[in-house]
């Protein structure tokens, strides 16, 4: 699978075969896929991804689109795992994740993905997950500075 650009489309993913010269798009043209926001089930045979106002189901062989039910437009997808669909609704600082059932949209507290010290936090960037879901690893970017306090400056 890659994401890539046609006729200076937006992005969005395509299967791509084992040789590298076949490609059959995945997501429809239009749906714009981000660097994140999408992920691949574990059995392969689905991938979920951010669409506007819900997350979209695709399957991998061909077939019917369906969607998350009860996904909004504030979900936006962060990994897969065996028993459920990982999601955030702040992709930008991910913190609570959220597992969802994608078939039933059942939802429970997964992870709370914060640093031990938050302090100068401006977002984390990455999340991966084991596919049994036992184990995470994340990136983020900080931003500390210095304040000065200059008395009797005159």
């Amino acid at each position: 699978m890659v994401r890539a650009s046609a006729n200076d489309g937006p992005p969005r993913l395509y299967l791509l075969d084992v040789e590298g010269s076949a490609t059959r798009p995945l997501t429809p043209e239009g749906l714009s896929v981000g660097d994140s926001g999408w992920a691949i089930s574990p059995d392969g045979a689905m991938v979920a991804a951010t669409a506007g106002p819900r997350v979209e189901l695709f399957p991998i062989a061909g077939g019917a689109t369906r969607h998350v039910p009860g996904s909004s437009d504030s979900w936006s997808v962060v990994g897969w795992i065996q028993n459920g669909l990982l999601v955030s609704e702040d992709p930008l600082s991910i913190g609570t994740v959220f597992r969802v059932d994608p078939a039933t949209g059942r939802r429970d507290t997964w992870a709370d993905i914060r640093p031990q010290d938050p302090a100068g936090i401006m977002n984390i960037v990455s999340l991966a997950v084991t596919p049994d879901g036992r184990g995470y690893g994340y990136s983020w970017h900080r931003a500390v500075s210095d304040l000065y306090l200059v008395e009797g400056w005159a």
